[in-house]
C-alpha cells in the first residue's frame, strides 16, 4: 500500500521511538512500533494502518433506506450493511470523504443524492488501529443510469427497506455490522438536526 507517512497518525507520534512494518497489503499495514508510554517505560504495540472510509445512510424521496448485502470473508457470510468504501489515493492524495460518498453510493447501488448531512467520524477500534469511518446521510437518493463500475472483486446486490421492517430485522439480528446499526439507528430516531453539507 503506498501510503504517506504523514498521513499515519501513530507514525508522528513523539512517543514513538522505533518501528518496523510487519506486513504491507493492499488495504492496510501491520507495524510494530516500540512506544515510551511514560519517562523510562517502553511497550512493544502491533498496530494497524487502515486507509480511511466512508458509509452513507441513503434514504429515498419515500423514506426508504438503501442497504446492500455482500459476501464479507471475515465473516464467512453475506452481510446486509448501508453503502460503504474506502477512500482512494489520487496522485498521492486521500480522496476527500464527501466525494469518495458519492462515488461509493453511485457504485454500489446506482443512487444518487443532491442533499448531503454530515454525522460524523469515528474510530473503528482504537486499541490497534487507526481505521475512520466518515458517516453522511444522503437524502433524497434516486435511481440513475450509472456509468460507474463495482470493483472487480465486489458482488453487490441492493435492496430498499421501511423503517418497521428496519426495525424488526434489528431485533431479530445477533451480530449487525455496527457502522449499519449506527446509522440505522439514527434514521429510526429522525428529530436530530446535523449539519448540512
Amino acid at each position: 500500500m503506498k501510503t504517506n507517512p504523514a498521513y499515519i497518525k501513530f507514525l508522528q507520534d513523539p512517543r514513538l521511538r522505533s518501528q518496523r512494518t510487519i506486513y504491507d497489503g493492499k488495504i492496510f499495514q501491520v507495524h510494530a512500533n516500540q512506544i515510551e508510554i511514560e519517562p523510562g517505560v517502553e511497550v512493544q504495540r502491533d498496530l494497524i494502518h487502515h486507509l480511511p472510509a466512508v458509509a452513507i445512510l441513503a434514504t429515498t424521496a419515500e423514506n426508504q433506506v438503501i442497504l446492500v448485502k455482500q459476501y464479507r470473508p471475515a465473516t464467512a457470510g453475506k452481510l446486509l450493511e448501508i453503502p460503504a468504501g474506502l477512500l482512494d489515493i489520487v496522485n498521492g492524495q486521500l480522496e476527500e470523504p464527501l466525494q469518495a460518498a458519492k462515488r461509493e453510493l453511485e457504485e454500489e447501488t446506482n443512487y444518487r443524492s443532491e442533499d448531503w448531512q454530515t454525522l460524523g467520524s469515528f474510530w473503528v477500534s482504537p486499541g490497534f488501529t487507526d481505521e475512520v469511518i466518515h458517516l453522511f446521510w444522503a437524502k433524497q437518493a434516486y435511481l440513475v443510469d450509472s456509468e460507474l463500475e463495482q470493483d472487480d472483486y465486489e458482488n453487490v446486490t441492493t435492496s430498499l427497506s421501511t423503517q418497521e421492517a428496519v426495525s424488526s430485522w434489528l431485533r431479530q439480528q445477533e451480530a449487525v455490522d455496527l457502522k449499519t446499526r449506527y446509522a440505522l439507528e439514527i434514521w429510526l430516531k429522525q428529530g436530530e438536526d446535523h449539519e448540512t453539507l
